[in-house]
C-alpha cells in the first residue's frame, strides 16, 4: 500500500541521513552534545542481542559496527579492545524478556528494523510501571480513584510521551521505583516488602546514577518509619544491581564510577544557569512542565498547602 511504502521509505531515509551525519563527526551538530543527539539514542536496543546470543555486553562483533573507531555512532565508545555503551546498560537488560521471540528466532539486528523492537520493549516497560502504580494505588484508594491515579501517572507525566518511545535510562529508573513502591505497599508488614524496595531502588540507581538521591530518600523514610533493621535489609538488596553496574564500569572504563560521557557532563552540557532552568522547565522539546504537566499542578498544590 502507498501509505506503508511511503513511511517505510521515509524512516529509512532519516536513518541514512543520521548515519551519514555521524560518519564525519562525533555529535549530530558538530563538537558538542545537544538535544539533537538525545533524540537519536540507540545503544540499548542492541544489548539484548549481544547478551543472549553472544553472552557479552560489548558490541565490537556486531555487524552494525563494522566501522573504524572514529566513525562509531556517538553512543558507542572504544574501551581497550572492546566497543561498549557510553551509558548504563540496565535498561537494555530489563528489555531482554520483550526481545525473546526475536532473540530465539532468526531476527537479524544488522538487517531488520531493530528500532521497532526497541519501541515495543519501551512501551511494555512503561506499561509495567503503570501497572505497578495501579496496584499500589488500589491498596490505599477506592478502585475508581486508583484508576484515576494510574491514568494521571501515565498521561500527566512523561511516561506516555517519552518513556514509552525508546529505551532511555529514565525507563529503567521509572520501572525500578514503581517496583519498589508497589512491593512496599502490596507486601506491607512482611519481609518481602523490603526485598522489593531494595531491588527496585537498586535497579533505578543502576539504570541512572542520579536516581541515587530519591533512592536514599526512600531508604531514609523506611528507616524512620520502621527502624534500621528493615531499612538495612532493603539497602543490602539494593547493592546487588548497583554492584553489577559498578563492576561493569570498572571492567570496561577502569573505574567504579567511570562511564563514557564524563567529558560532556563537564563541558558539553554547560549553560547559563537561568537559561538552563527555564529550558528544563519550559522547553517545547524537553521541558518538564511540557511533558509532565502533573508537575504544574503539584507546584500549585504545594504553594497552596
Amino acid at each position: 500500500p502507498y501509505a506503508l511504502n511511503r513511511y517505510d521509505f521515509e524512516a529509512w531515509r532519516h536513518w541514512r541521513l543520521i548515519e551519514q551525519r555521524l560518519a564525519s563527526r562525533t555529535w549530530m551538530m558538530g563538537d558538542l552534545y545537544t538535544i539533537a543527539d538525545m533524540a537519536v539514542w540507540g545503544w540499548s536496543r542492541l544489548i539484548p542481542f549481544v547478551l543472549v546470543r553472544e553472552g557479552r555486553l560489548c558490541f565490537e562483533r556486531s555487524p552494525q559496527l563494522a566501522l573504524p573507531s572514529a566513525a562509531l555512532p556517538y553512543w558507542f565508545v572504544p574501551a581497550g579492545e572492546h566497543v561498549v555503551s557510553r551509558y548504563p546498560v540496565a535498561t537494555g537488560l530489563l528489555a531482554v524478556p520483550a526481545y525473546l521471540p526475536a532473540l530465539l528466532g532468526l531476527y537479524n539486528p544488522g538487517r531488520e528494523r531493530v528500532h521497532e523492537l526497541e519501541r515495543i520493549a519501551a512501551a511494555l516497560l512503561a506499561l509495567g510501571t503503570v501497572a505497578f502504580v495501579l496496584a499500589f494505588a488500589r491498596r490505599v484508594l477506592p478502585p475508581r480513584e486508583a484508576v484515576r491515579v494510574a491514568l494521571i501517572y501515565a498521561f500527566g507525566t512523561s511516561v506516555a510521551s517519552i518513556l514509552s518511545k525508546a529505551l532511555w535510562q529514565h525507563v529503567g529508573g521509572a520501572a525500578g521505583f514503581a517496583l519498589a513502591l508497589a512491593g512496599l505497599l502490596l507486601c506491607s508488614g512482611t519481609r518481602r516488602a523490603w526485598l522489593w524496595l531494595g531491588l527496585g531502588c537498586g535497579i533505578a540507581v543502576a539504570a541512572r546514577s542520579t536516581n541515587a538521591l530519591p533512592a536514599l530518600l526512600l531508604m531514609a523514610a523506611a528507616w524512620f518509619a520502621h527502624g534500621p533493621r528493615r531499612a538495612a535489609l532493603a539497602a543490602a538488596v539494593s547493592c546487588g544491581p548497583i554492584a553489577a553496574q559498578l563492576g561493569y564500569a570498572r571492567y570496561y572504563f577502569g573505574a567504579f564510577l567511570g562511564h563514557g560521557y564524563g567529558a560532556e557532563a563537564q563541558t558539553g552540557w554547560s549553560a547559563v544557569w537561568s537559561e538552563g532552568v527555564l529550558g528544563i522547565l519550559l522547553s517545547p522539546g524537553r521541558g518538564l512542565f511540557v511533558y509532565a504537566p502533573l508537575l504544574v499542578f503539584a507546584a500549585v498544590a504545594l504553594y497552596r498547602g
